[in-house]
């Protein structure tokens, strides 16, 4: 993924296949209002700008952000912008070198994160829903797998075999 504006940042797009139904259950969560909301069947996004019937259940104030810098050491990502933006060639390399360097406590984010878990857990599920649906499934090519930990769980969600081929870019996923 490559964003070539100079100056407004890169919204990323998750995309599976086959692509999931809907987004029942998916909990998202509002930093600014301490909103949790579960979308519903009607849902076009995870966003809250989708109309309130798009939702099962909307909760308010129920929970308060805490940005990182007050919080030293949280499971948590710390993003610093980089001005003026870098050429591609060495997004790529900083991305790798990242990636490269978070490998070994990588699929930790995912599994202690209280946030994160029940996130990552309902889309695997609704992948395996999605694969169940297609007996024919012999193989899957998972693009950006990471470790592969999730690729895996959702093999083991489906409960019957298929061949995983996995592609990152780091090497030390």
């Amino acid at each position: 993924i490559r964003n070539a504006d100079p100056d407004r940042t890169l919204i990323t797009v998750h995309f599976y296949s086959p692509p999931i139904s809907d987004l029942t259950g998916l909990k998202i969560l509002d930093p600014a209002t301490g909103t949790i909301a579960v979308l519903n069947e009607k849902a076009k996004s995870a966003s809250f700008k989708e109309p309130r019937e798009h939702f099962s259940e909307v909760q308010e104030g129920v929970f308060r952000y805490l940005p990182f810098e007050k919080k030293p050491g949280a499971p948590s990502h710390h993003i610093h912008p980089i001005v003026p933006k870098p050429s591609p060639e060495r997004i790529l390399e900083l991305i790798m070198g990242y990636y490269d360097e978070q490998a070994h406590v990588y699929d930790r984010f995912d599994l202690d994160h209280p946030t994160r878990k029940p996130y990552t857990e309902k889309i695997n599920d609704l992948v395996a829903e999605a694969y169940a649906a297609r007996p024919e499934l012999e193989r899957v090519l998972a693009l950006a797998c990471g470790t592969g930990r999730r690729a895996w769980s959702i093999r083991k969600g489906l409960g019957r075999p298929y061949g995983i081929t996995g592609v990152d870019i780091s090497g030390a996923m």
